[in-house]
């Protein structure tokens, strides 16, 4: 029994011991925990985020968070975001131990420069929509943006803008409401007259509203972001719209 309990107690110390770090305890006892939900958007970069020093996550384009997060001590706990394989802070928040603060979503914008608490864009104008493109595309994938009617003929589009660049903001595009039953968006090879994907219409439509005389008046505001994707040769857009991660 007495060898029984020296074996005990010396895996006992043992553990203990593993446990700490310098006299500190390494798992340190959680104090209190609390809900935390914060919501963003990262633009043609990957930023990661830091708990008082500990990277928890990455955040590429569209960044929602809904879940906890743990005190292990008294005090805030200090929130940082970095850009990926840069030790430079873009933005901190101390988290503080308050549930009623938590009601109340942490939010960031980060424009490829600097992380702001909000995305800005304009106010609704009655009668006009109001539309900026960003394109996350290769280098070599500049594109004019038309639109058209669903017959594909690309000698019938009219042009919102030309020789758009990937990876620049096309600005807000005022448009008052168009001529025609149902018209679509659709992106060209810059400066030709050939469809951007595989010179295929379908492949190459944008998810964007415009305003018709017949139909939707306008009025809206869309801040639309595509990112290109090749997905073992399936190819087409992923599709945000920034006003609804940061309404007003």
């Amino acid at each position: 029994m007495k060898r029984y309990y020296m074996i005990v107690t010396g895996i006992i110390i043992l553990l203990m011991s593993a446990c700490k770090k310098e006299g500190e305890l390494v798992i340190k006892p959680i104090r209190s925990a609390q809900t935390l939900n914060f919501r963003g958007f990262v633009l043609g970069d990957t930023l990661e985020q830091y708990f008082d020093g500990r990277k928890l996550r990455e955040f590429y384009a569209t960044s929602f968070y809904n879940g906890r997060i743990v005190f292990d001590k008294e005090g805030p706990v200090l929130m940082e975001l970095k850009r990926k394989g840069d030790n430079k802070v873009l933005y901190s928040k101390n988290i503080e131990q308050d549930a009623a603060a938590t009601d109340k979503p942490v939010s960031f914008y980060y424009d490829g420069v600097e992380v702001k608490e909000k995305y800005s864009y304009p106010e609704a104008i009655p009668g006009i929509e109001q539309i900026a493109f960003y394109f996350d595309f290769p280098s070599d994938m500049p594109a004019d943006i038309v639109y058209g009617d669903a017959s594909g003929d690309v000698n019938s589009v009219q042009y919102l803008a030309r020789n758009v660049q990937p990876k620049q903001w096309v600005d807000f595009l005022k448009i008052p409401p168009l001529d025609g039953q149902e018209l679509y968006v659709f992106l060209l090879k810059a400066g030709k007259k050939e469809f951007l994907i595989d010179n295929n219409f379908e492949l190459s439509y944008l998810q964007a509203n415009l305003p018709l005389k017949d139909g939707y008046p306008g009025g809206g505001v869309q801040s639309l972001y595509f990112r290109y994707v090749d997905n073992n040769g399936t190819k087409g857009f992923q599709t945000e719209n920034l006003v609804n991660i940061f309404p007003r």
